[in-house]
């Protein structure tokens, strides 16, 4: 037998799964690839073909999965504000807010992360911002001309889950002029990179854009000065988007560490121009399936025509199986159990009462003492087990004895590996020993405030 099917399987036998939540592990590991294509909920429970009948989350193999689905505005609506129009009203300088009064000084400020390459600082927003229908309190605001959506801090934040008015390798250190400001308020959260010059572009000049944030959702990318096409930036090192994605997580706990797979659901990909100078793009949320808080809502939703949700009453969630919840909602069996019509859930209910009431009585009517004479107590059991309980207490018996089996076999293969290096066997474990993988771990440190530096790929 193969000795990485034996390795796999073993790992498939002892790992547990988390349900999306938080957990104490700090050591979160994964791997990036992104050679397949998530289009629907269908593909995602092929790709993760381990989503099983059980609704218990196994891994297929030892990658983390970043794939992606081009979403043509699904989840938001966008508006192209060229110049020449109003797009002027909708830039919100903040350079000249510093020091202007009291209430400015407090909610403006100058990030830290000016005269500095490939680093991100966190931010709590002071209101919570609806991305793509989920609640988000906490980002962070890097030197590459984006916002990074989620508090899960890796070397590769640049992938997926962004807000993206111009992502780019920007390095605000090539110049003291380089100034990254943020606006943090109850009614908008804005950050400007200004005069800041692309690393590989510094002859052509320095760029100047910003990106604002509403409570009810609405993201507005506005351009003060772009000094050539973003078609000609260089993106061999570093990607250049102008639009947002997000991802979805699937975590698996290995021992004492969580194998992470990241899934990118969404990715909308705005048309940039040759000219973004004194542009503005408006993008507005469409909405979705997760904002939903009943039945009737979360049917409401698919009537728009956009989403085909379904409610799942055993967490009261509203889905269409892919977003931020989608571990939860396959564990829980949503998959197989939600509801497309309101209307069940009561008759589901009323049945549960019936069939409750019936049990009890049941209970009652057993429990009443008999007075009937018996015979003297027989050495002979009463009752036997049926066959079909024999059979199964023999699946049972004899799954645990392949179990042991395949263990043995597998801590055979393992020692035969480890004391056996240059065999095949050996350096396939040498090649896929879990200190290769990518490590959430000792690899970001903090330097001021919450300034973190973003590793180079």
């Amino acid at each position: 037998m193969d000795s990485r099917l034996l390795f796999i399987g073993l790992l498939l036998i002892v790992m547990t799964v988390t349900a999306g939540e938080k957990t104490p592990y700090e050591d979160v590991r994964y791997h990036v690839i992104s050679d397949e294509t998530l289009s629907s909920i269908d593909s995602f429970y092929n790709v993760h073909s381990t989503l099983d009948q059980f609704g218990r989350n196994k891994r297929q193999n030892d990658n983390i999965n970043i794939t992606t689905m081009f979403d043509h505005h699904r989840y938001y609506t966008s508006r192209y504000i060229p110049p020449g129009t109003n797009a002027d009203d909708l830039w919100f300088e903040l350079g000249n807010l510093i020091g202007s009064g009291a209430e400015l000084q407090t909610n403006v400020f100058e990030s830290v992360l000016q005269g500095l390459h490939r680093y991100l600082q966190v931010w709590t927003l002071k209101f919570d911002f609806p991305f793509y229908g989920h609640f988000v309190d906490t980002l962070a605001v890097t030197t590459g001309g984006f916002l990074y959506m989620s508090d899960f801090l890796h070397e590769q934040v640049h992938l997926t889950q962004f807000v993206a008015p111009l992502q780019a390798d920007f390095n605000p250190s090539l110049h003291d002029t380089a100034k990254i400001y943020v606006y943090n308020a109850i009614e908008r959260f804005t950050v400007q990179w200004d005069q800041v010059h692309n690393h590989d572009h510094v002859s052509d000049g320095p760029f100047t854009f910003q990106v604002s944030l509403f409570p009810n959702g609405t993201i507005i990318f506005a351009y003060r000065e772009i000094p050539l096409p973003v078609s000609q930036l260089n993106n061999s090192d570093h990607p250049v988007e102008v639009g947002l994605a997000d991802a979805l997580y699937v975590d698996v706990i290995f021992g004492n560490f969580i194998l992470r797979s990241i899934y990118e659901y969404s990715r909308i990909q705005l048309n940039a121009t040759d000219n973004l100078t004194n542009s503005a793009y408006i993008i507005t949320p469409v909405p979705n399936c997760v904002i939903a808080n009943d039945c009737d809502q979360c049917i409401a939703i698919t009537e728009e025509g956009n989403f085909n949700c379904s409610w799942c009453p055993d967490i009261n969630r509203c889905s269409d199986g892919l977003d931020r919840y989608t571990q939860e909602w396959f564990i829980s069996g949503c998959d197989k159990e939600a509801i497309y019509n309101c209307a069940k859930i009561s008759t589901t209910v009323a049945s549960t009462t019936v069939a409750s009431s019936t049990h009890t009585t049941s209970i009652i009517q057993s429990s009443s003492p008999s007075f009937t004479p018996t015979s003297a107590p027989s050495s002979a059991p009463s009752s036997t087990l049926s066959s079909g309980a024999i059979a199964g207490i023999s699946v049972v018996i004899l799954l645990i004895i392949i179990v042991v089996i395949v263990f043995f076999i597998v801590i055979g293969v393992l020692v035969y590996g480890y004391k056996n290096p240059t065999s095949r066997l050996g350096l396939f474990m040498i090649e896929h020993r879990p200190s290769v993988w990518c490590l959430n771990k000792s690899k970001t440190h903090e330097v001021k405030g919450e300034k973190v530096l973003l590793e180079e790929l």
